[in-house]
């Protein structure tokens, strides 16, 4: 069932990349750098009118739909929103390891534009384990829960897989007005006790507008 090819593809590009964010950043000169940072203090400072929380992003998917996420401190939201076709992706890094080797933790949103607006949240659910079986590297199983996200019916699995390390993934999703938001969180499988209650937290911050 071919449904979801573009999401996992994309969720697992962005695992991989994640260590490599400075490397990303590197070719953007100096002047639009200090532009795109006054750009992202202008729209803290206009969330802040808006009376949101200090550590609250709020951001624009462009596809109709709003969503907040609590960060924890020393975390930031990459500039801009990747695309993929119908799927809009928003990265959140991590504070720099003090280890330059070490892979630091990191999140992603996902929204995808579903082919059929009205499929359901267990079809989703069943499309996308069947994508991880079959096209994450090493994908092993570790639990699979229903809890609300948004206030919505949802489902969080955690799972490890191996690329070139070995990694631990919490991933929850839900599914509205046929579009699926998608949570990543991702860490070295070694460090992953340390962060699985703050991985909760985030996801449970988690709000649509």
């Amino acid at each position: 069932m071919r449904i979801l090819p573009r999401l996992s593809a994309l969720c697992i590009v962005f695992l991989l990349l994640a260590p490599s964010v400075d490397a990303a950043t590197r070719p953007i000169s100096r002047t639009k750098l200090l532009r795109a940072r006054l750009e992202q203090r202008r729209a803290q400072l206009q969330q802040g009118r808006r009376g949101l929380v200090k550590k609250t992003t709020a951001t624009s998917l462009e596809i109709n739909d709003r969503f907040s996420l609590t960060l924890p401190d020393g975390w930031k939201k990459a500039q801009g929103n990747a695309v993929l076709q119908n799927a809009r992706v928003l990265a959140i890094y991590s504070k720099p390891a003090k280890d330059p080797q070490s892979f630091p933790p990191n999140a992603n949103v996902v929204a995808e534009t579903l082919p059929a607006s009205a499929m359901s949240l267990q079809k989703y659910t069943a499309a996308t384990l069947d994508l991880h079986h079959t096209t994450t590297p090493g994908f092993s199983l570790l639990s699979s829960e229903t809890p609300t996200l948004s206030r919505l019916p949802g489902q969080v699995i955690v799972f490890t897989m191996n690329a070139g390390l070995p990694l631990t993934i919490q991933q929850a999703w839900t599914v509205k007005n046929g579009t699926a938001f998608v949570l990543t969180f991702t860490v070295a499988s070694a460090d992953y006790q340390a962060h699985a209650e703050m991985f909760q937290k985030m996801r449970e911050s988690f709000l649509l507008q």
